[in-house]
């Protein structure tokens, strides 16, 4: 089964494949003493329904647990090849441990379990399905929570009504809500862990498996995520191929996961680009935000353009040169050191090798300003469905400057996920690939200043070309200039702009679609909130006198988070509303709507649990305002 190939996170058109031959499935489950929570893993996977499990592979893998593993896993009668592996004991080792399992495992699909999560019966059913279907993606199963200490093992064959669910919620359900199901956004990595998770063994072999530097509980299957999806792969939830988290045993103090993550929190930024983990891009990482390849070649101002990409006020960065010839001792700049092979090989390769969140392409003709990668990685971070972004050239006219210095079509200067060109480059050729990403651009970002500048569209480019020149641009290189301190008290005058730009106003900011008589009211009934439409939002309300349609939930969609609350609270649905509306629907914390022919619309879009509230002037959206404070505030 092909790849499918798709923007963003929409896993939602592998709905519409029939299921091929099912790949066959290695279980990996690490344990660490704890061995009755382990029998009782074994025996939900014995228990399967709908599912072969003589087919199946199970290793577990003993992290040099004190208990007797091997004898434990002998008591449970399981009717397929199971194997125990162990390996010594050196903190806490579980990323090492599915390592471990995985290079063992001859299955065509790795399905991590962790020792105290006993599946559902039809957890491989599930599981299955969906890599039957397309390659290319991983499944991130659901949880419940339970207490199975009164269930009989012996007895599970014959049933699961034994087994009671906690009543507690997984934090993922509100990223889940938010995303519509991971779907929308830039952060579905969030919700890969291990306890329960599928995924092609020659995916988990390129990305390189498990961080094993991660030495304490937390954060190795979150950074695995964020590789995996940067690689273009799909992430897809399926609650329904879920797990017992058994919740009887839970060894050492309380918060001792809360501590785990909290020391594994320096090597998640290191590693995670992502501006959830990483705030600052004026400090260098081992895995950079962008990575820089310049292409077409920069010929005789290779060192020019090396010393402005140098100068830029984002130091977050790579660069290749897989066209020229440089000689600088800086470990920013990635060695190259194959050069065969035509310009566009160099240049796949380089695009292959590259490492950071972004992929900056600059032409050898451009000579970028020092706030141009900082500009418009900011850009696309805070347009979370754009593909790329791209700027205005100073010198030039931006379609002229394109077609004279770009790069087999590609822009002069542009910023591309590399989620995008990942999923891209699986064409092969250059001309191919580019095709490719131009079908998968769903938006591209443009920022209105010139950040850079060309030279004029002869066909040979000057020795020497000099970066566009602004307030913002001097402000910036005399910030570079200034080392650290005058850095900091840079950093602190643009804080303290901000807050004045703000008014001071320090409470939470909501964001309002709808008429005047509509925000009034809503400003009245959020008194713990400013009511605005500038800056980064907490929340937003579609609101009275406004009508939903699938153009206006695109719109939104280009600004969208999964940490943004979104609640309808009487706004009309329009007879033009489509899919994008109902899934736009799903994402809310509530959904009140004008009429109840809105509500009946909402229905035949398939949204089944819309009210009536009226126009919020009328009072109606009161009661359903008052969620909004819990919600945002958590």
């Amino acid at each position: 089964m092909d790849r499918l190939l798709l923007t963003e996170n929409d896993w939602s058109r592998l709905l519409d494949r029939e299921p091929a031959e099912s790949p066959r499935i290695s279980v990996v489950i690490p344990v660490y003493n704890r061995v009755g929570l382990l029998q009782r893993t074994l025996a939900g996977i014995a228990a399967q329904e709908e599912y072969p499990v003589e087919t199946l592979e199970v290793l577990v893998v003993d992290d040099g647990s004190d208990e007797d593993v091997a004898a434990a896993v002998d008591q449970v009668d399981i009717p397929c090849p199971i194997a125990v592996l162990r390996q010594d004991r050196n903190g806490y080792g579980a990323g090492r441990a599915r390592n471990l399992g995985a290079r063992r495992a001859i299955g065509d699909v790795l399905l991590f379990i962790d020792a105290d999560c006993m599946p559902s019966p039809h957890l491989l059913k599930r599981h299955s399905s969906w890599h039957a279907r397309s390659r290319g993606l991983a499944v991130i199963g659901g949880r419940r929570f339970a207490d199975t200490t009164d269930i009989d093992i012996a007895a599970m064959e014959a049933g699961w009504e034994t087994v009671d669910p906690i009543a507690r919620t997984d934090w993922r359900s509100v990223l889940y809500r938010r995303t519509s199901n991971l779907r929308w956004g830039t952060e579905a990595y969030r919700a890969f862990l291990s306890g329960n998770v599928s995924l092609r063994r020659a995916d988990f072999e390129i990305a390189g498996g498990f961080d094993q530097q991660f030495a304490r509980w937390g954060g190795e299957d979150t950074e695995l995520g964020w590789r995996l999806s940067e690689m273009g792969l799909l992430l897809v939830p399926d609650d329904a191929a879920a797990i017992y988290h058994q919740e009887q045993e839970d060894e050492g103090d309380p918060g001792w996961r809360r501590s785990g993550r909290r020391e594994n929190e320096g090597r998640l930024i290191d590693s995670i680009p992502h501006r959830f983990y990483r705030k600052d891009v004026t400090q260098r990482h081992r895995v950079p935000k962008v990575s820089v390849v310049v292409a077409p070649a920069a010929g005789p101002r290779t060192l020019e353009l090396w010393n402005q990409l140098r100068s830029q006020r984002m130091a977050d960065f790579e660069t290749a040169f897989p066209l020229d010839s440089i000689d600088v001792a800086d470990d920013r700049l990635v060695a190259l050191d194959d050069a065969a092979g035509s310009d566009e090989q160099r240049v796949m390769r380089a695009l292959t090798r590259s490492r950071g969140q972004y992929v900056a392409i600059v032409s050898g003709a451009a000579a970028p300003g020092p706030v141009a990668l900082e500009r418009l990685v900011a850009l696309l971070d805070d347009t979370p469905r754009a593909a790329g972004g791209r700027c205005r050239y100073e010198g030039v006219d931006t379609t002229a400057g394109d077609a004279a210095w770009g790069f087999r079509g590609l822009p002069a200067l542009a910023v591309y996920r590399r989620r995008e060109w990942a999923r891209a480059l699986v064409a092969g050729d250059l001309p191919t690939v580019l095709q490719r990403l131009d079908a998968m651009i769903t938006l591209q970002a443009v920022a209105p200043d010139p950040l850079a500048a060309l030279p004029e569209p002869t066909g040979v480019a000057p020795a020497s070309i000099a970066p566009p020149s602004s307030p913002e641009v001097a402000a910036a290189e005399a910030m570079r200039r200034g080392g650290a301190m005058r850095r900091l008290v840079y950093r602190m005058a643009q804080s303290l702009r901000r807050r004045l730009r703000r008014g001071g106003d320090a409470r939470r900011r909501v964001g309002h679609l709808g008429d005047e008589a509509s925000e009034e009211a809503v400003r009245r009934a959020l008194t713990w909130a400013n009511v605005t439409d500038k800056g980064r939002m907490s929340a937003v309300l579609i609101g009275g006198g406004a009508m939903l349609d699938d153009g206006v939930v695109d719109s939104f969609r280009v600004m969208d988070s999964p940490r943004l609350e979104r609640m309808v609270v009487g706004a009309e649905i329009s007879r033009a509303a489509g899919p994008a509306t109902a899934s736009f629907l799903s994402t809310c914390l509530a959904v009140g709507l004008a009429t109840a022919d809105d509500v009946a619309r909402a229905t035949e879009l398939g949204f089944t649990t819309a009210s009536v509230v009226g126009h919020p002037a009328n009072g109606g959206a009161d009661p359903m305002l008052a969620l909004l404070e819990d919600a945002v505030t958590a």
